[in-house]
């Protein structure tokens, strides 16, 4: 399961992949209970950075969570 992490709704309507859950860095600590822990999410931000610290942040919350490197500026670059 794709999980995007944005600040803005614009950046999100912007760069997300389809299947993705958009959830605001802000609210993930009160929406916790909308993820499953039996699921795998890979974590993308705009640069990857955001997304490191989520991704760590789920997996001390007993997710399974993975960082994607680079986030989508490497994955936009990727698919040029």
């Amino acid at each position: 399961m794709l999980f995007w992490t944005s600040e803005t709704r614009g950046a999100y309507k912007e760069n997300h992949l389809s299947q993705a859950i958009s959830m605001p860095t802000t609210s993930l600590p009160n929406r916790l209970n909308e993820l499953n822990k039996d699921t795998t999410y890979y974590i993308l931000s705009h640069s990857g950075r955001r997304s490191e610290i989520i991704a760590e942040f789920l997996n001390n919350h007993g997710f399974q969570a993975i960082h994607v490197i680079g986030g989508m500026k490497a994955l936009k670059e990727a698919a040029a």
